[in-house]
């Protein structure tokens, strides 16, 4: 038989749900680089304005504590010809994020940041099957074209190329830490750690589940190299820059206002629309009570950790290392939709890790047979346990993961915090929230060990 003739045979013989999966993908695929990529790069936004003129700040040496000044800050974008924009809270060395790009002009910038995004996408995806094989999980057509298909239509990814942000670069540094903790390179997985707390003071639940899971190695390369980074960009964003923010604006943090805002997809937020008055930002609370808010925030975030860390060192790295990484954005002070495109790493896992029990029986045409057969030896022997039995806990997992992706796919109608803030609409504003705290639930849930594929069931 010639080559051509055995592709012709490979692709009749594949499964109509996996061919019907790539059209989707591909049609999806279509319509995100036309409505939303290509948009974005023409778009005058601002996060780009923000990190750019920093940036371009730290090119000309003209980086000083004055990025906390706002009116001083925004002089400096509109004299690049972009829009107004606040450095806000962000720690000095986020300046030195779009470096790479700074030296060129704000049109070209943009664009060349925006095909970056798409290099950082396509590591994602494979640091995520890499991590997913150490459990089984594998990379095939259909779980290819899922992926395709989320991302595609991931909310968060399209606010984040809208606003030419800096999540899917620190996305891919989750990815990294993720196959780092997975596969036992310490080094990998402190290095990931310290771009983390550098950039943005980010991680911080991660190194919590280090800390728990006895990786001795990997703390101590992420606090080496952290300590390294901060000495070595030192001379460029300067020591009065590190006071301005330390002494000016970690202090502000807990007790801003504008952190209870519905576009903050954050436990913080959620409980300062529920408890907290504020004319602006919570005007119908269901009481005014601070403590409440303090006090509930700090049961639900330890209910979340107390799980996840308890599975550190007997569950397999790949669940607790994911699971971790479900509840990062979640449990920080302010986190934009934009911000759960780190979420794209743990919802690659959960697709890759359900393909074996449960996909590639739903995919397949003799899915059906297959499973009409085990049942009825199952009702043939007493007590007969058959795979599709053994499967039921990767399927509750893929249940609560699939239903996390689909609250990320939800149009934004959360944004708009006047319609939607107080009690008790405030309860459906947080669609990003919530989808989240799905998907560490099905990472808590899933079975250590995957359900082997099932033989060919013996004659009753």
């Amino acid at each position: 038989m010639s080559s051509a003739a055995r592709t012709v045979a490979r692709r009749l013989s594949r499964p109509p749900g996996t061919i019907l999966l790539w059209a989707l993908a591909m049609v999806a695929t279509a319509w995100f680089f036309a409505r939303v990529l290509l948009p974005a790069v023409g778009f005058d936004s601002f996060g780009f304005a923000s990190y750019y003129t920093a940036a371009r700040l730290v090119v000309s040496g003209e980086l000083d504590a004055r990025i906390y000044d706002n009116a001083w800050f925004q002089e400096r974008e509109r004299a690049l010809g972009l829009r107004n924009d606040i450095y806000g809270h962000q720690p000095p060395t986020m300046a030195l994020l779009m470096l790479p790009v700074a030296w060129l002009p704000p049109a070209v910038a943009r664009a060349s940041w925006l095909a970056l995004d798409l290099l950082w996408l396509l590591l994602i995806g494979v640091l995520a099957a890499r991590s997913a094989a150490s459990l089984g999980g594998r990379a095939t057509l259909a779980t290819v074209a899922l992926m395709l298909l989320l991302v595609a239509l991931f909310r968060p990814l399209h606010a984040e190329l809208r606003y030419a942000q800096v999540h899917t670069l620190m996305a891919l540094w989750y990815a990294v830490w993720l196959y780092g903790f997975v596969s036992g390179r310490d080094w990998l997985c402190g290095a990931a750690l310290a771009l983390l707390a550098l950039a943005k003071l980010a991680g911080a639940p991660l190194w919590l589940l280090l800390l728990v899971a006895g990786r001795w190695r990997a703390l101590f390369w992420a606090a080496a190299l952290a300590g390294a980074g901060f000495m070595g960009t030192l001379p460029l964003v300067g020591v009065g820059t590190w006071q301005a923010y330390l002494f000016g604006r970690v202090g502000d943090l807990a007790a801003n206002p504008v952190f209870g805002v519905t576009a903050l997809q954050t436990l913080t937020s959620l409980l300062r629309q529920l408890f907290v008055f504020d004319a602006a930002y919570t005007p119908a609370p269901l009481l005014h009570a601070p403590g409440i808010a303090t006090a509930l925030w700090i049961a639900a975030t330890a209910a979340l950790l107390v799980p996840t860390l308890a599975g550190a060192r007997r569950r397999p790295r790949l669940l607790a290392g994911a699971a971790m990484l479900c509840l990062v954005v979640p449990t920080q002070p302010a986190g934009e939709q934009h911000h759960y495109v780190m979420l794209l790493t743990p919802f690659f896992v959960a697709l890759l890790l359900a393909h074996k029990d449960v996909l590639a029986g739903v995919l397949s045409p003799q899915s059906m047979q297959g499973r009409a057969e085990q049942v009825a030896v199952r009702q043939a022997v007493p007590g007969g346990a058959t795979g599709i039995d053994r499967a039921r806990g990767p399927r509750l997992a893929l249940l609560l993961a699939g239903i996390g992706a689909a609250l990320m796919l939800t149009p934004n109608y959360f944004l708009d915090n006047a319609a939607w803030a107080g009690w008790p609409r405030a309860l459906l504003a947080y669609p990003r929230l919530y989808g989240a705290l799905l998907l560490w639930g099905a990472f808590i849930c899933w079975p250590a060990h995957p359900a082997p594929r099932s033989e060919p069931p013996p004659a009753p």
